[in-house]
């Protein structure tokens, strides 16, 4: 029972993600259009782009992601989909951290180093964003699930096959 309303939490709160995504997506575009004569420098028009590609990986993630609590939700989780799912996502988050890492590459470049994710020593000390890592670690935390369930699959089709 604590499983199946954690399962359905999980659902709604991808929902409410995909709907916020959206919007926000949408508004990006739009604030984009309406402000193309403002992008004078490449500093804004490089973040408009990566803020656009982070946009669409996002909302690629959170697709799969509700495409995968529902097999849960329907008790049938070890499926081949739910493995390219995990693996899209391990994929998909990896490309994350390449994008992000180019970008922050380019804003030291450009002298803009509070704005990258890399070490860097300001006027505040030394610093140093996560963000890059984080994509790296989730990454691998997803493709690890999607072996996991390429595992458990098989040990069900197993076990199936002994009823």
């Amino acid at each position: 029972m604590r499983h199946a309303l954690a399962a359905k939490t999980l659902k709604l709160l991808l929902t409410a993600l995909w709907v916020v995504g959206i919007t926000s997506f949408l508004a990006t575009i739009l604030i984009g259009v309406v402000s193309i004569n403002e992008l004078d420098s490449m500093k804004n028009i490089v973040g408009i782009i990566f803020f656009i590609l982070g946009h669409v990986i996002v909302l690629a993630i959170i697709w799969e992601l509700r495409k995968i609590i529902k097999t849960v939700l329907e008790k049938e989780p070890f499926t081949q989909s739910n493995i390219r799912g995990f693996n899209l996502i391990g994929l998909l988050t990896l490309t994350m951290a390449v994008l992000t890492f180019f970008r922050d590459v380019f804003y030291v470049i450009e002298g803009y180093p509070d704005l990258s994710i890399l070490q860097y020593f300001g006027s505040d000390g030394f610093q140093t964003r996560m963000g890059f890592f984080m994509f790296l670690i989730f990454g691998c935390l997803a493709f690890v699930l999607s072996e996991i369930f390429r595992v458990a699959k098989k040990i069900k089709e197993e076990n199936d096959l002994t009823v």
